[in-house]
């Protein structure tokens, strides 16, 4: 039988680039429409800020072995392992507010007027159809993100292929299987909202960018979570033209995760 096949990679990525979310949609009387389209704003606008930023540096090792017993037999083995640290920093849209062109209530640069209850008016605003031209739509916004994410990801798979004949029966097999075990720790940042009050609300027809990127509320966060699965195949050629297929396969699923003082635990088995 031949030797083993033996094949290494290796991935590494520096990268950061701006964060960005892209359109939102609001609900007119007949359906959903794109906001750009309903309010003639050119696709290029940001809704987001100008801090938003993502950045990861990734660390990828890959090795596999192929092994032929026979012509007929075959084994395919692989592991790999990837580390990556990671932050990233964004606007959050939170709500989308739609104000009658004539509510003085809130103003056109995102003032909510003195003496009104703020939080009572978001809440009516959200509710609303943008069902006239004059309408405006304000964006309550939040900055946050994640801060030092570093995970480690172990995989491994295996998979044995074979073919062998019963009789006139000719039996083409699959058996394999697949782990993976993941390692995440973080820490989730939130700042204050765009409230109306003491940060305006975004107009998106002309709005300001000015949501501070201050994240006062620090949350650490962590994910442990165990993957496998098993699995077997199996094709039988009845007859030139008839064939049979059976197949079988296991996965196991275990998760703990922690946001501040909650944690969590999840098992699955399918």
């Amino acid at each position: 039988a031949p030797s083993p096949t033996i094949g290494l990679a290796y991935e590494y990525r520096n990268e950061g680039r701006p964060l960005d979310r892209g359109t939102f949609a609001v609900q007119p009387p007949d359906g959903f429409e794109t906001v750009n389209e309903l309010l003639d704003i050119p696709f290029s606008r940001r809704f987001g800020e100008p801090f938003e930023d993502f950045d990861v540096e990734f660390n990828y090792l890959e090795g596999r072995i192929d092994h032929s017993f026979s012509d007929d037999w075959q084994l395919r083995v692989g592991l790999a392992y990837e580390d990556s640290v990671a932050n990233d920093l964004q606007a959050r849209v939170r709500q989308t507010l739609i104000a009658d062109g004539s509510d003085t209530r809130i103003s056109d640069d995102g003032f909510i007027s003195a003496g009104v209850d703020a939080a009572a008016l978001r809440a009516e605003l959200r509710g609303n159809l943008f069902d006239d031209a004059t309408d405006r739509v304000f964006l309550v916004k939040r900055p946050d993100g994640t801060s030092n994410r570093d995970s480690q990801v172990w995989h491994a798979n295996f998979v044995l292929t074979g073919e062998f004949e019963t009789g006139s029966i000719r039996h083409r097999v699959a058996f394999g299987g697949d782990f993976r075990d993941l390692t995440s720790d973080r820490t989730f940042d939130i700042g204050a909202e765009s409230d109306g009050v003491t940060v305006p609300l975004f107009n998106v027809v002309d709005g300001a960018y000015i949501l501070p990127s201050d994240r006062p509320i620090i949350t650490p966060s962590t994910a442990d979570a165990t993957d496998y699965g098993f699995f077997v195949n199996s094709y039988s050629e009845l007859t030139d033209s008839l064939g049979l297929l059976l197949g079988l396969r296991y996965a196991n699923t275990e998760q703990t995760s922690s946001f501040g003082a909650n944690e969590t635990f999840q098992s699955s088995e399918a």
